[in-house]
């Protein structure tokens, strides 16, 4: 794919009419979904379901992910990083569109030509594109993500630019089959919930504590061990038994109690019932009492 060079003028430009109009949204949670993510914090690096990861150098000192953040939401999540398990910047579904959009990247090509300080720029809500230049005049791309009072942020040399514009097509067909996952997800969330608590049951196991919903989990683990082929529910389900098994048993721990809460709830409304179903059967003893003394002082009359 060819780009065009842009004066500085025009970047500025193009910049200011890449900026989105479109509010990030969430998708839709019942009530029992979010009980049971309440605790899943969206803090710190993110923890991704059915995760795929390519890298954007030899080193392999540069890659993007992509997959299902485990957060309140679970929705689709891209995260560009450095070395494996250190720093990196997380991006929303609309958020990578925005840096993998041709234009935007047809601007940054023409600062990797032609360093210019400063460079073009796009910026979103809490995300900023810039393009920049090192000490040594290297030109890169700055990917920033502001979070709390901190900036998050990593630079990509050239190669791996053209590295991530090459992969788009491949990234955004996987985001495409993530954002159907997410979909789906909340009923799988739920049915897993359902299936513990029955495994629960069968292991005489009361849930009082997060180490007894983890060790629920593990049984549960087990019943992956002669699959052969792994649906997506099924892989969704292996990574949170395996890869967040503390988070996924912190759900299942809070599923419990909101059972328990709810049992409760209902006991206490069905004693309630009986005892107003009393009063009023007292209540017609008494008026048939009335009744009868009137009716025979009547005969008496």
């Amino acid at each position: 794919m060819m780009y065009a060079a842009f004066s500085r003028v025009e970047e500025v430009v193009l910049a200011e009419a890449l900026a989105p109009t479109v509010a990030e949204t969430s998708l839709p949670r019942s009530k029992d979904f979010k009980q049971v993510t309440r605790r899943l914090s969206e803090e710190g690096r993110p923890r991704l379901l059915l995760e795929k990861s390519w890298a954007l150098n030899r080193s392999h000192s540069k890659t993007i992910t992509v997959g299902l953040r485990l957060d309140r939401n679970i929705g689709v999540c891209a995260l560009i990083s450095g070395s494996p398990g250190i720093g990196g910047v997380a991006l929303t579904e609309m958020e990578l569109a925005a840096l993998l959009d041709s234009r935007w990247m047809g601007s940054v090509f023409a600062h990797f030509a032609h360093p210019k300080f400063p460079g073009a720029s796009r910026v979103l809500e809490n995300v900023e594109f810039r393009c920049t230049t090192l000490r040594d005049g290297e030109p890169s791309l700055r990917i920033a993500r502001k979070g709390g009072e901190r900036l998050n942020y990593i630079l990509l040399a050239e190669i791996s630019t053209k590295t991530l514009l090459g992969l788009a097509d491949a990234i955004q067909c996987s985001v495409h089959t993530l954002k159907q996952y997410a979909v789906e997800s909340e009923k799988w969330v739920l049915s897993s919930m359902n299936s513990l608590r029955v495994l629960a049951k069968e292991m005489e196991v009361l849930v009082e504590t997060e180490k007894e919903a983890e060790r629920v989990i593990s049984v549960f683990g087990q019943r992956f061990s002669n699959c052969e082929i792994l649906s997506a529910e099924q892989e969704f389900l292996l990574d949170l038994t395996f890869k967040h098994k503390e988070q996924f048993g912190n759900m299942f721990f809070d599923y419990m109690n909101a059972v328990y809460e709810e049992s409760e709830g209902e006991e206490g409304g069905e004693e309630e019932d009986e005892e107003e179903e009393e009063e009023e059967e007292g209540e017609e003893e008494e008026g048939e009492g009335e009744e009868c003394v009137c009716s025979s002082s009547q005969m008496s009359e």
